[in-house]
């Protein structure tokens, strides 16, 4: 048809609209141009949401759900923040039914009985562990140290608390600690350092914790008799322990004095409480 058309025109109107062909042909790109175009906006659209869903941050797979809730919650579990916080209050709830703000209270209650010395069954203590914890609280020369130490050690941890013996030593304070090889909350046991005052009082350091306590742990405690040696009398000749605050508290749940409203878990967790006063370092759990 282009051919008849340009038969039908003059040669010089033939050559001006062959002319504006070519124009028109390159304004405007097939079709199927532009459909190139549009492709790798298409496939790169493709790789973003397949990079998405593969990094977490898309995607409806139920499966890919499920588990990145599951590691959300495993995470808030080692957190500080108050997701983690809110979990950890959770777990407790279901795990022994008391409330976040009973837990409080009952917290309360064994800081204020140890506060003002409320908190030792004196009736279940033998005479002797009685007579020491009397004559100390009356401020008698025995076991002195451990007020002072109680409150220097409180705040430290593993090795700071070495470090600190060390300096202890080289006062001529006290002896060089003796070791003892103990079992210990992980497998392998451990080398628990002990440092004994003529005064009767005597620093256990423990670097692997306890059954309750997944770390260096340390008390201060004061002996019956402070002429024993503790490796000889061991737990049996302690009388009691004291806190970071210098103040005497239980040397075990039997010498703990349970007030009359708690019940059940409530009284495990009072005495718990006032354990925790007694060791120091890692927190129960930790």
């Amino acid at each position: 048809m282009g051919a008849a058309l340009v038969r039908g025109i003059g040669r010089p109107a033939a050559a001006a609209l062959a002319a504006l062909l070519l124009v028109t042909a390159l304004a405007a790109p097939p079709a199927s141009a532009e459909r190139r175009a549009r492709e790798p906006a298409r496939e790169t659209g493709k790789e973003d949401s397949r990079g998405a869903r593969e990094s977490g941050r898309s995607g409806s797979d139920p499966l890919e759900q499920r588990q990145r809730e599951r590691e959300g919650v495993e995470g808030s579990r080692t957190t500080d923040g108050p997701l983690g916080q809110r979990q950890r209050e959770s777990e407790a709830m279901r795990r022994d039914g008391i409330s976040p703000s009973r837990r409080t209270e009952i917290h309360q209650q064994a800081d204020r009985a140890i506060a003002n010395g409320e908190c030792f069954n004196r009736n279940g203590m033998s005479a002797e562990r009685r007579q020491r914890l009397d004559a100390w609280q009356a401020g008698g020369p025995e076991g002195r140290e451990a007020s002072r130490l109680g409150r220097q050690l409180g705040e430290m941890r593993g090795e700071e608390v070495v470090r600190h013996m060390e300096r202890e030593v080289a006062s001529g304070r006290v002896r060089e600690g003796a070791e003892r090889q103990i079992p210990a909350a992980t497998e392998g046991g451990q080398r628990m350092r002990v440092w004994e005052y003529p005064d009767g009082t005597v620093i256990r350091y423990k670097p692997k914790g306890d059954s309750y306590r997944r770390g260096p742990t340390h008390s201060v405690e004061v002996k019956i008799d402070r002429n024993v040696r503790d490796g000889d009398a061991r737990d049996q000749g302690i009388a009691f322990k004291v806190d970071g605050k210098g103040r005497a508290v239980p040397r075990g749940p039997a010498d703990i004095r349970i007030p009359d409203r708690l019940t059940g878990n409530e009284i495990t967790e009072y005495q718990n409480r006032i354990m925790d006063a007694g060791h120091m370092g890692t927190p129960r759990g930790g």
